[in-house]
């Protein structure tokens, strides 16, 4: 298992496993890491995303220089060729407003990894445990 590595020669590494108890679904996993998180930033990464070496810092920098709460970034998704229309339509924030209905209806949208909200606000926001994702 190459995460066993990472947590062998850095110790800001930990495994979790899902207990059997607990319905599966990306969302009670990402209640059980909110739930043990320690850092003063969240961002949910999935198995199949990608990270740039600077991916944290550019979230992190953007927070501080902004003294905002949260950040959304663009990031490439590797799945589709580049340049795919429906992708791009759901980045367009300068023309179509961030809110809840514009979010709701995808009329923008935004991947997992593109969200890093300051912890104390992502801890007040639970998953709803009853759908697998979402």
């Amino acid at each position: 298992m190459k995460i066993k590595t990472y947590i062998e020669n850095d110790k800001r590494f930990t495994y979790l496993e899902r207990p059997d108890t607990l319905p599966k679904g990306a969302n009670v996993c990402r209640n059980i890491g909110l739930s043990l998180a320690k850092g003063d930033y969240i961002i949910f990464f999935d198995s199949d995303d990608l990270m740039t070496p600077n991916h944290i810092e550019v979230k992190v920098q953007a927070i501080l220089q902004h003294q905002c709460d949260y950040v959304i970034t663009r990031t490439q998704f590797f799945n589709y060729p580049e340049g795919n229309i429906l992708l791009n339509a759901n980045y367009d924030f300068q023309t179509i407003d961030i809110s809840a209905y514009n979010y709701i209806s995808q009329q923008i949208n935004w991947l997992t990894l593109d969200v890093c909200i300051k912890a104390k606000i992502a801890k007040s926001l639970l998953f709803n445990e009853t759908l697998q994702a979402g």
